[in-house]
């Protein structure tokens, strides 16, 4: 390598699935499942366009809300993702 390079950079985006709406009235999650509702299916379509470009790969919790906003990032930004049961 050479001195003068620097080493190639790797980041790290952590973000909170999508709203449900459980979230709305505040309730806590935990092992509940909810869906997210249409609020969080936007802000999922919101945070694909602001990162568009900046990922190689999507890591989420195998929660249903989880999944959801994963999928929306990665059919965005082509992408793949995998379901991590330890993230539960």
């Amino acid at each position: 390598m050479n001195p003068y390079q620097h080493p190639p950079q790797t980041s790290l985006f952590v973000v909170r699935h999508g709203r449900t709406a459980l979230n709305v009235d505040e309730r806590y999650l935990g092992a509940l499942d909810p869906p997210l509702d249409e609020l969080g299916l936007q802000q999922a379509a919101d945070l694909a366009r602001l990162l568009q470009g900046r990922a190689d790969t999507i890591i989420c919790s195998p929660r249903l809300r989880a999944v959801q906003t994963a999928e929306v990032l990665a059919s965005t930004w082509h992408v793949p993702f995998t379901i991590l049961d330890a993230f539960a």
